[in-house]
């Protein structure tokens, strides 16, 4: 679905694909979160990916995924993270920026897709992504 504005290019309008949870944990926690995640009844996981050149892994329980990265978590959020899937970031990006929320990152590339976090006008801290 595009669009196109008054002199200028075909622009692509955001849809929403998904949304799912992420819970953030260090790397070295991954496997014990996983194992965590089974015994408290989430079943085998639908995916498991690594990316070593990342220094990410990302386990799926359905609509919640464990994180686990090696970067700072003080600079990450903790804990719960909603993620909503899309397509037209760049649209989207432009349209949060003028309704006043504020992109804190991206977009981006990562080993996903296209990423961009935004913290609303409401105070939540939303993860987009654009896959690839």
């Amino acid at each position: 679905m595009a669009r196109r504005r008054a002199g200028t290019q075909e622009v692509q309008l955001p849809k929403i694909l998904g949304i799912k949870v992420r819970h953030y944990v260090p790397l070295p926690a991954f496997e014990k979160a996983i194992e965590e995640m089974q015994r408290l009844g989430a079943g085998l996981p639908v995916s498991l990916q690594r990316y070593p050149d990342y220094g990410l892994a990302i386990c799926t329980f359905g609509s919640l995924d464990v994180v686990g990265c090696d970067t700072d978590l003080s600079a990450e959020p903790r804990g719960a993270v909603v993620l909503v899937r899309v397509r037209g970031l760049q649209e989207l990006a432009r349209r949060l920026a003028e309704a006043g929320d504020s992109v804190l990152s991206g977009p981006e590339t990562s080993p996903e897709g296209w990423t961009m976090r935004v913290r609303h006008r409401g105070g939540n801290l939303v993860d987009y992504v654009e896959s690839h």
